[in-house]
């Protein structure tokens, strides 16, 4: 727990310093999100063409997907900043949030050698889980960001590291994906708060 909570701290510093820096340069949330796009994929692009052993693809997964949950919170920080909350930013801030998991999840099956059924299944659970994120901003115009059961989809990276090095059964990601899809929305529509 004290070594979960001093990483925590570290990151939460390193977001908030970086993202300070960027509203500074007079960046926009929505500026923000889209700029950890052309990070993002192509970051996870050049691991997937170019890296074959084992155990560095499953490292260099590790330092990008640190990556990207720490650009995943700059656009956040920069609109808590400013005091922005335009319902384009939390569009933009959920799809740059789910979307790579698409392509993250593409990546490791296809690397794993997976079959397509199963692809098709998780890839259809990321899609509703983004289209209920969607739903609800457009709805209630907020995100369902309560971060003490938000997380959960942070662990959720973990869980494909272990899968990727120690070639764990697959269903792992598809059970935890749906785990998380039901309880952040049952949540959400039972609380309303966040």
């Amino acid at each position: 727990m004290n070594i979960y909570l001093f990483f925590k701290k570290y990151y939460i510093a390193l977001w908030k310093n970086l993202a300070l820096f960027l509203a500074k340069k007079w960046m926009t949330p929505n500026q923000a999100s889209i700029f950890s796009l052309f990070i993002i994929f192509p970051m996870f692009y050049i691991i997937w063409k170019y890296i074959d052993n084992k155990l560095f693809f499953t490292i260099a997964m590790f330092f990008a997907i640190n990556i990207k949950l720490i650009l995943n919170a700059v656009d956040g920080i920069i609109a808590r900043e400013k005091k922005i909350n335009t319902k384009l930013w939390m569009f933009l801030n959920v799809w740059t949030d789910i979307g790579p998991d698409l392509f993250i999840l593409y990546i490791i099956f296809d690397k794993l050698g997976y079959d397509v059924q199963f692809i098709y299944q998780i890839f259809a659970i990321v899609l509703i889980y983004l289209l209920l994120e969607f739903f609800i901003i457009w709805k209630y115009n907020k995100q369902n960001i309560c971060l003490w059961w938000k997380e959960s989809r942070t662990f959720f990276y973990v869980l494909i590291l272990l899968v990727v090095y120690f070639q764990l059964p697959k269903e792992i990601l598809l059970g935890y994906y749906s785990f998380i899809l039901v309880l952040h929305n049952v949540l959400f529509f039972y609380t309303k708060k966040c």
